[in-house]
């Protein structure tokens, strides 16, 4: 059983890695986005 476990260990490693990435080029993404919408704010003559 070792192996099995070896191998479902390394199988569910990986996807919580790549989710991990995903949620952390997300929130980047929504940061640049606010940020943008930030200093368009900034910048507009209101």
């Amino acid at each position: 059983t070792y192996h099995v476990d070896k191998r479902l260990y390394h199988w569910y490693k990986l996807p919580d890695w790549l989710i991990r990435l995903r949620l952390v080029l997300t929130c980047v993404v929504v940061a640049a986005l606010v940020l943008t919408l930030f200093g368009a704010n900034l910048r507009a003559p209101n």
